[in-house]
C-alpha cells in the first residue's frame, strides 16, 4: 500500500483566482471536513494563466485543502468523489467546474513513528518531515484528511486489494486526467 498527497501541478498547468478578493478572505478552516454545501455562495473565478496548458483539474489560490476540476474529470471520477466529500458548484466563463471538498477526515498518522516537529505553543504538529500511517485505519475511502493537517492536504493512495482503476489515483492516471500531482508520502512494502 502506498499513501500520496495531492497536488497542483501548477507549473504546467491553469490556476484560477476569485474575481471578488472578499472570498480570499475564506477562513483558514473553512475546507476542514465540514459539509459546506447548503451555504454555498458561489464565488466568480477567473483563469489566472491563460498562457499555460489546460488541464482537468486546477489550484485555486486563496482556497487549501480543496482542488477544481473540470465536468470531464467529474463524470470520470464520480463515483470516488460521492465517497469521500462533496462537490461545490463554480463556473468559469460560462462553463461549469466543481470544487471538491473532502469530508473524510481519518486518524491515520502514526505520530510516534513519524517524523514531526510541533509548536511550542500548542504541541500540535507543524511539520511532517517522514510519515508513517496506520494501515488498518485507512478504510477504503479513495480521498481522506487526517487530523494533523485537515486543512492543506487531501491524501489517497493504493493497493490494499484494490484494482488501480478503483483508487483515485490510478482512474485518474488510465483516464489521462492531467494538472495534479501524486506525491508518495509513505509505502508500507506490502505488495497488494
Amino acid at each position: 500500500m502506498k499513501v500520496f498527497k495531492i497536488d497542483y501541478d501548477v507549473n504546467n498547468f491553469q490556476s484560477l483566482c476569485f474575481v471578488d478578493n472578499d472570498f480570499w478572505s475564506l477562513e483558514e478552516s473553512y475546507f476542514e471536513c465540514q459539509r459546506r454545501l447548503d451555504d454555498w455562495k458561489m464565488p466568480e473565478i477567473y483563469c489566472q494563466s491563460p498562457h499555460k496548458k489546460r488541464g482537468n483539474f486546477f489550484f485555486l489560490f486563496g482556497v487549501s485543502g480543496a482542488f477544481v476540476l473540470d465536468t470531464h474529470a467529474k463524470v470520470e471520477l464520480a463515483d470516488l468523489l460521492e465517497q469521500s466529500g462533496e462537490l461545490l458548484p463554480l463556473y468559469m466563463d460560462d462553463e461549469p467546474m466543481y470544487l471538491f471538498n473532502a469530508l473524510v477526515c481519518l486518524d491515520v498518522l502514526n505520530e510516534k513513528k513519524s517524523d514531526c516537529t510541533y509548536f511550542k505553543s500548542s504541541g500540535r504538529v507543524h511539520e511532517i518531515k517522514k510519515y508513517v500511517f496506520d494501515r488498518k485505519r485507512i478504510n477504503g475511502t479513495p480521498l481522506f484528511k487526517f487530523p494533523e493537517k485537515r486543512r492543506t492536504q487531501i491524501l489517497t493512495y493504493t493497493g490494499m486489494g484494490k484494482r488501480p482503476e478503483d483508487t483515485f489515483k490510478g482512474r485518474v492516471e488510465k483516464c489521462g486526467l492531467t494538472g495534479l500531482i501524486f506525491e508518495e508520502l509513505w509505502d508500507d512494502g506490502v505488495n497488494d
